[in-house]
């Protein structure tokens, strides 16, 4: 992978650690989107030993790119998006993606995608 486009993507995304969710920590503070995914991901990982025919990595790689538009759009929830909203979301990865190069963009668009089939 070209450096500059690693370093670039990572800016982009470093977005999900500044933007907040409707939901709330333990502690009463905001949670950024980061920290959701991030969360989500170690329990899919814990959850390893319960779902032995299931591929944990990929589940894992799903939870975290499962809200990656939101370092464009911010955290919309669910129950307050619109259609045109998903369409804003679909453009959003989009661009994010299509600065990673061809191998590494394949895998986390079908990533995106089955994330966003599971949660339909």
């Amino acid at each position: 992978m070209d450096q500059r486009q690693l370093i670039s993507f990572l800016d982009r995304i470093e977005k999900l650690k500044c933007n907040t969710r409707h939901s709330w920590t333990s502690t009463g503070r905001r949670e950024s989107v980061a920290e959701h995914s991030f969360r989500l991901a170690f329990t899919a990982m814990l959850c390893r030993d319960e779902y032995p025919d299931a591929d944990i990595d990929r589940v894992i790689r799903m939870c975290l790119v499962h809200d990656i538009g939101e370092a464009v759009l911010g955290d919309i929830p669910s129950f307050e998006k619109t259609d045109g909203d998903f369409g804003e979301e679909d453009k959003a990865v989009n661009d994010l993606l299509s600065t990673l190069p061809e191998n590494i963009l394949t895998e986390k668009r079908n990533a995106f995608i089955c994330s966003l089939l599971l949660m339909s």
